[in-house]
């Protein structure tokens, strides 16, 4: 009689906790390196805070997307983050203006956790900013990485403490959530901007185009 094969362990259910995440992640896939964004987004979707947050409100969305940097700046605003639908997407904002590199970890962190508290409140009120600040201590509190390094051991540009107020100048998030292909505050996502912002997200981009040539050109030297 041949031997009796070893008992193999059953495989281990999915723990119901597990579909209090983000499902998809979306970088985007005509900015530089859409790789390295994902992995950005990896690490905010395994961050240990935030899974907590999500796990605890039993919160999940169906798509965090990076967000463009330059269609969502003008001369008096630079936007972080955006929640359509109350959570059926959740953009962030990942790379500096420059696209030489990408934000400060702890900041973007904190704007997970203002679009999450969208998710309940719409608009910026008293019992918003409670909701948003409680998500933040308790996404730090239950953190029990030591933070500065990716999952896959790769270090991630993190600007120093100058160039983020720089950066952090500014910065806001559209007020309320925004509905999915409608038009209108509070329930559409934004419309076009007025002549003006126009012209000033041109110059940015172009500034932007000659600063990247200006360090290729360095770097072929």
């Amino acid at each position: 009689m041949p031997p009796i094969p070893p008992a193999r362990p059953a495989p281990s259910a999915p723990n119901a906790n597990d579909i209090y995440t983000f499902t998809t992640l979306r970088p985007l896939p005509h900015l530089p390196n859409p790789s390295r964004a994902l992995q950005y987004l990896e690490r905010l979707r395994s961050d240990p805070g935030v899974r907590s947050v999500m796990r605890r409100y039993k919160w999940t969305v169906p798509v965090l997307a990076e967000m463009e940097p330059i269609g969502n700046t003008d001369t008096n605003s630079r936007t972080l983050g955006r929640n359509y639908d109350r959570g059926a997407l959740i953009e962030v904002r990942l790379r500096t203006d420059a696209y030489d590199g990408y934000r400060d970890y702890k900041t973007v962190r904190k704007t997970i956790a203002h679009e999450l508290a969208h998710n309940v409140h719409s608009e910026h009120d008293r019992h918003f900013w409670e909701l948003c600040g409680r998500l933040e201590k308790e996404i730090e509190r239950d953190d029990w990485t030591t933070g500065g390094r990716a999952l896959t051991n790769q270090v991630f540009y993190e600007p120093p403490p100058e160039r983020r107020e720089e950066q952090d100048r500014g910065a806001s998030w559209s007020g309320g959530t925004h509905k999915l292909g409608g038009g209108g505050k509070k329930t559409a996502a934004p419309t076009a901007t007025s002549a003006g912002g126009a012209e000033s997200r041109r110059e940015m981009m172009a500034r932007a185009a000659e600063e990247r040539l200006k360090k290729m050109a360095v770097a072929g030297k």
